[in-house]
């Protein structure tokens, strides 16, 4: 259930990746042409933070443009899979169990907008405060560069990165507040709060299957945290105040229905190692990849 819930947040991330890519490029490309135009004078308020002539109000809107795109556009775009997610894990679920139980995504994704989904933010805070965030670095690596006499191809390039030469011959723009935010901010959130939708789909539909209680399963691997190492196997009633992922960014552990013994019947798979699956060469998986019995602890693996 982890890696094919990883599997399809991988699309969804390079998804809104692309929206925001192009939003920046947008920003980048308008930006170009007027801090081309700008005079001295203008240089000097746009420093202080004066946008006092039209180009200068242009500026500004160029700036707030980059903010719609990533507190509306991406969320907008984000919150039509999260529904999708929301009524297919739910019905994965509980044919799991040998039962055909409808869920409605929407309800689920309105549901979760209520709640803190993680850090006490909101669902529409977590976007609104990445879209800020966005906006204020890329107006501060334009101010920096404006103030060091920097050229505006040089302003461009910190903004969506340096275009550069990949392995399979293809070009890239690398490195620039581009690659952090998508890296950092699209990423961790889309993973995150997927998980959080995720967590509430399997909570309602256990419910429905008449569980009370569910227990945690975290990933047998390098890449786990702490955190998630020492909960593995805690098993919890049911309940409004009980403890559920995600428990952090980019949280992968889950929760499964069981009865209050905790027992799961099959195997979990472990990878002994700190890098993902694709990055294993498949010669060199023997003995690394592997299952173990469902109900063996991480501290026990």
């Amino acid at each position: 259930v982890s890696q094919s819930r990883y599997r399809a947040s991988t699309a969804v991330v390079n998804e809104l990746n692309g929206l925001f890519t192009k939003a920046m490029n947008q920003t980048a490309t308008k930006l170009r042409e007027l801090l081309d135009e700008l005079t001295d004078a203008e240089r000097d308020a746009l420093l202080s933070g004066r946008y006092t002539t039209d180009t200068l109000k242009e500026i500004k809107t160029t700036f707030d443009d980059l903010y719609s795109a990533v507190a509306i556009t991406v969320p907008e775009a984000f919150t039509a899979s999260a529904v999708a997610l929301a009524t297919y894990e739910a019905s994965y679920i509980s044919k799991l169990y040998g039962e055909s139980i409808e869920l409605a995504g929407e309800k689920i994704v309105s549901s979760i907008k209520k709640k803190p989904v993680m850090g006490g933010m909101l669902f529409d805070d977590v976007w609104k405060n990445l879209a800020e965030s966005t906006r204020n670095k890329a107006l501060y690596a334009v101010r920096q560069g404006v103030e060091q006499g920097n050229t505006t191809a040089q302003i461009v390039a910190e903004l969506r990165g340096k275009r550069t030469r990949m392995p399979n011959g293809s070009y890239e723009y690398v490195g620039g507040i581009v690659d952090e935010v998508r890296r950092n901010g699209i990423e961790a959130n889309v993973r995150t709060i997927r998980s959080h939708i995720s967590q509430v789909a399997y909570e309602n539909t256990y419910s429905a299957l008449g569980f009370e209680y569910v227990k945690d399963v975290a990933t047998l691997d390098g890449r786990t945290t702490s955190t998630c190492r020492a909960i593995d196997g805690r098993v919890q009633k049911i309940s409004p105040n009980m403890q559920r992922p995600p428990y952090h960014r980019r949280c992968r552990t889950i929760q499964i229905g069981v009865d209050k013994d905790g027992n799961l019947s099959g195997k979990r798979a472990f990878v002994a190692s700190d890098k993902p699956v694709s990055n294993i060469p498949k010669g060199e998986r023997n003995g690394i990849i592997g299952q173990v019995n469902a109900n063996t602890t991480y501290p026990q693996w």
